[in-house]
């Protein structure tokens, strides 16, 4: 239910013809009975979407894609998806076509990956502070 509250505001914020809010509104629908995965995954499609075109577009392939892989691929590609940070069709396609749904994705050393991890190739602020002490 906070998807749908989310979504409404998402989608009547951004500068989309009335034709497009109602049919962003069945796409949403037709994604949370896939599954939370592909709901929140369409969200954030939106949400990075520039032309409305485009968001459109992508949302629709995205939904497509359940009839060629099933429910079940679908919402595991776009749980693997979440934890990227490119949002469109053919990351999602990337990961049917690979069969990388059912794979956690992993961090160097092995270990499952969590989302905002950092690793020994990020500096922190302290690295760029320009003053000479």
């Amino acid at each position: 239910m906070e998807d749908k509250r989310y979504m409404i505001n998402l989608v009547t914020s951004m500068n989309l013809s009335a034709e497009a809010i109602i049919q962003l509104e069945q796409y949403c629908q037709r994604a949370e009975q896939a599954g939370p995965s592909v709901l929140k995954y369409m969200l954030l499609l939106i949400q990075h979407g520039r032309m409305e075109k485009r968001i459109m577009d992508g949302c629709k392939a995205v939904l497509r894609l359940q009839k060629g892989y099933g429910s079940d691929r679908l919402e595991g590609a776009c749980f693997r998806a979440l934890s990227g940070n490119k949002y469109n069709f053919k990351t999602i396609q990337a990961i049917l076509d690979n069969h990388l749904e059912s794979i956690a994705p992993v961090n160097t050393s092995g270990q499952p990956l969590h989302v905002g991890e950092t690793h020994k190739n990020l500096r922190g602020e302290a690295s760029f502070n320009m003053k000479n002490n």
